[in-house]
């Protein structure tokens, strides 16, 4: 058992203490507990409890002394305040290498953290990423304020401020552009490698998606498999079904789900993980997808070209919104899964759907978050026979 030197201030690692067969168990009876009386499936455990993280995301912070941070938010009495990060085990060792040297980088720097409230400074997030293949990216993020851009002196010494032991693969610089009453936006510059990560899942064959730097691929590399996998299973999908896959983000369900089943449309907001899903369709070979760029919430049957029988939904943390859950129920289909990293909400939207004819068929928690207090659930819906008009 590894307590790291952060365990008390952190707030991911709140259950480091506890053997992680006791973790299981605990986050299982949980589960069984919130969906009461309904049965749940045996949790499945990770495999690799330690150092999972594909991805961290640590914020820039400085005092008015001048004293500078760079690393996670603290819990409890100092809720909300960066911390410095020594170690993690949660994350690539390297990725704390890396950390280091950025930290190292902006103490040369003139360079201030950016102040949300005022919209004052430059630096905002440093994003690290790596593709189980082993492909490392670095992701600086700024502030798009032009009146605090980064100097071509300190863009420059930033790329260079990696020891090359670290094996990077991509260093990326990323300008967040906010106005009022304009969506966010966001620039990146590829300041070395590619713009790219390549993630792989192994079912019946090998799949390869490309995935940039700010789209969504399951946080645990070594568990991302086999929640896909049980996500199938549980589907148990027939050649004819036409399935929709909510969400989709870069495609990886639906693409997975493709061989087994008619037809598969996609459903996603973010315009850049439409790009990847594109892509990941044509890399992977899959003739049977297509993606749609729209709201869930606003997406109405007439906009798909088939009536789904089987709907993946993999949403937000918030869960599905009110409007989400109308057009949800409006596509009438036989079965849905869904996929939750929010039991708590999840299981909100699960009476919601109770109360529109669905009924509970199985429940399966995976925990992929081991040491933290979250857990990814999936539960299977199927629609009662006096529902189907």
């Amino acid at each position: 058992m590894e307590i790291c030197s952060h365990f008390t201030v952190c707030g991911g690692c709140r259950t480091q203490d506890i053997p992680y067969a006791e973790q299981v168990q605990i986050k299982e009876e949980a589960v069984r507990s919130l969906f009461s009386p309904q049965k749940s499936l045996p949790i499945l455990q990770s495999n690799s409890p330690w150092h999972y993280r594909n991805k961290m995301e640590l914020s820039f912070a400085e005092k008015k002394d001048g004293s500078r941070y760079l690393g996670l938010r603290a819990s409890g009495p100092m809720g909300g305040r960066v911390f410095n990060l020594t170690e993690c085990h949660l994350c690539p060792p390297w990725m704390v290498k890396a950390r280091n040297s950025v930290f190292d980088w902006w103490q040369k720097s003139e360079a201030r953290a950016y102040f949300a409230p005022q919209d004052l400074g430059t630096l905002r997030t440093l994003t690290l990423r790596e593709g189980i293949a082993g492909e490392r990216m670095v992701m600086l993020t700024i502030s798009g304020n032009e009146a605090f851009g980064l100097s071509e002196e300190d863009v420059a010494s930033f790329a260079q401020a990696f020891d090359s032991t670290l094996a990077l693969s991509s260093i990326v610089l990323q300008k967040q552009v906010i106005k009022k009453k304009n969506p966010t936006r966001f620039i990146e510059s590829i300041l070395y490698g590619k713009d790219h990560l390549i993630e792989q899942i192994a079912l019946d064959r090998e799949y390869a998606f490309k995935v940039r730097p700010t789209a969504f691929f399951q946080p645990n590399q070594f568990t991302a498999s086999m929640l896909y996998q049980r996500a199938l299973e549980l589907a148990q999908l027939e050649p004819e079904d036409l399935v929709l896959d909510l969400y989709c983000g870069t495609a990886t369900l639906g693409i997975l789900a493709a061989s087994s089943c008619a037809q598969v449309v996609g459903v996603e907001l973010n315009p850049q993980a439409i790009l990847d899903a594109k892509e990941n369709i044509c890399n992977n070979q899959i003739a049977n997808m297509e993606v749609i760029e729209a709201d869930v919430a606003k997406i109405k049957p007439e906009d798909l070209p088939f009536q789904p029988t089987v709907i993946f939904v993999d949403p937000p943390r918030s869960g599905l919104t009110p409007k989400a859950i109308k057009q949800l129920v409006g596509f009438r289909a036989k079965k849905i899964i869904y996929i939750s990293c929010n039991p708590k909400t999840q299981k909100e939207n699960v009476m919601q759907l109770e109360a529109e004819g669905y009924s509970i068929e199985q429940m399966q928690p995976i925990d992929q978050f081991p040491h933290t207090l979250h857990i990814e659930n999936i539960i299977t819906l199927t629609k009662l026979p006096q529902s189907n008009s």
